[in-house]
């Protein structure tokens, strides 16, 4: 991997932020998203399509809106018909985008990542106490071994 690329991965952990800062800019980017969205009443102009063999559907709307007047395909309820009319929220060019974003999002994006510090610090604790083990067993088995070696050369020297 190339240096940047190991910079840019490691921004992204959840440990290099805290839960706070997290929660801080989730905060601001929701609310500055969502003060470009409005939204406007469509009407179906079109039969509403089944997507993918799923119980989705979507259909061509027509709205007069903030921005002028507008046409396209969006989501639509599943019982809908032509002629019903439906809200579509848009954005800041006029073009339907998705409904705005609630705040509880940044709270939770706020709290798993201090869980996400939390765990990692954890499991690097863990990680280090294992690893300390394991050289102390290490060592001391060395140790037991140098202890026998003197033993059992002790044993045929008397024995001689």
């Amino acid at each position: 991997m190339p240096d940047n690329d190991v910079a840019r991965w490691a921004s992204e952990l959840p440990s290099t932020r805290g839960g706070t800062e997290d929660y801080a800019a989730t905060s601001m980017r929701i609310r500055s998203e969502n003060a470009t969205k409005s939204i406007v009443t469509a009407t179906i102009t079109g039969d509403p399509q089944r997507i993918d063999h799923s119980r989705r559907r979507e259909a061509r709307v027509r709205w007069v809106g903030p921005t002028g007047s507008g046409t396209a395909v969006v989501a639509v309820p599943v019982k809908s018909v032509r002629g019903d009319e439906i809200s579509v929220w848009l954005g800041p060019g006029g073009d339907p985008t998705a409904a705005p974003e609630k705040l509880d999002a940044a709270v939770m994006e706020g709290v798993g990542a201090a869980l996400a510090v939390l765990l990692i610090t954890a499991a690097g604790a863990v990680g280090l106490i294992g690893t300390v083990g394991w050289v102390l067993l290490r060592r001391r088995g060395a140790d037991w071994e140098k202890q026998w070696l003197r033993v059992c050369t002790r044993i045929r020297e008397e024995g001689r």
